[in-house]
């Protein structure tokens, strides 16, 4: 094995912090991976990774060699789907990260029919809500809410996302429904509770625009909590519409005010597929992103 291949195998060892882990991805031996990391240390003249019978962790000098090795590893993925681009079918694996909610309700419920089609690739999908390096982590593509993005991305827009206000139908037979955004003031709100997200809000029907600040005693940094809080009867839930999208479908919630829109820190945004420039579109992002939209533009 050369020492660009061991510098590739150090990058899959770091990512996934296990020699047996990095084996299997990459269709190697774990004692192979282990006498390549022992070659590369020996040719660095210095420890890269600290060991333990739990965990595999780089050394201070292995933080800085990961990243030099990460773009090695990302560059010969770049020049392998030039042979690639070609094919008739995209194969190997699509690495790709996407905000945890978005993710699980409505992410994952289309990958199983992009798999059917393309049964020569693999997927690994990480949900997280920090915005990952793709170059330095190895992803292929990410998908991001935002309503503006990195100027050094390429983003393809996949649809339009809004918060909306629900409520269950037996807490409004209780308490009644708001038909006017001031009455909202008057019931308990269950708020998002992190970032810019508070209970200020602005509502506006095409002709006019309300102010109104929302109350509760129950914020949540998780859309589902809040619809699982809202279900139980805690009271208005403020949420966005793809995690609410099935229970208002089987009529667990319904829809508050559906003719105003939120505005300021909860107006619309784009959901983004966005990837790394490079001459050469890897036929498995092609892929991915041409199913992404060849489905329906709202959430099911």
């Amino acid at each position: 094995m050369d020492l660009l291949s061991e510098m590739v195998v150090f990058a899959k060892v770091v990512e996934l912090r296990s020699f047996s882990a990095a084996a299997r991805q990459l269709g190697l031996s774990s004692s192979a991976v282990s006498k390549s990391m022992g070659r590369l240390e020996a040719h660095m003249g210095a420890k890269l990774l600290n060991r333990t019978t739990r965990s595999v962790t780089p050394t201070d000098l292995g933080h800085e060699a990961y990243a030099g090795c990460t773009l090695i590893s990302h560059t010969a993925r770049e020049v392998k789907a030039i042979a690639g681009r070609h094919a008739s079918a995209p194969t190997g694996r699509l690495k790709l990260s996407a905000p945890v909610v978005f993710g699980q309700r409505w992410l994952c419920p289309r990958l199983p029919a992009f798999l059917a089609r393309w049964p020569d690739l693999e997927v690994s999908v990480t949900l997280t809500d920090r915005i990952v390096d793709l170059v330095d982590e190895g992803f292929d593509i990410a998908l991001r809410i935002a309503s503006a993005l990195q100027p050094a991305l390429v983003a393809r827009p996949l649809l339009e996302t809004r918060y909306i206000l629900v409520a269950s139908p037996e807490y409004l037979r209780l308490h009644g429904e708001p038909q006017l955004p001031a009455q909202l003031a008057e019931h308990p709100c269950v708020l998002l509770g992190y970032g810019n997200f508070n209970g200020d809000v602005s509502l506006s029907d095409g002709q006019q625009e309300v102010q109104v600040q929302l109350r509760g005693r129950l914020t949540v940094d998780n859309s589902i909590g809040i619809l699982s809080a809202t279900e139980a009867l805690m009271g208005i839930g403020l949420l966005p519409d793809f995690t609410a999208a099935a229970a208002l479908a089987n009529g667990e919630v319904v829809q508050l005010l559906p003719g105003w829109a939120l505005g300021g820190a909860y107006g619309s945004r784009k959901v983004y597929a966005v990837y790394s420039p490079t001459r050469y579109v890897p036929r498995k992002v092609r892929a991915f992103i041409d199913h992404l939209t060849g489905t329906p533009g709202e959430p099911p």
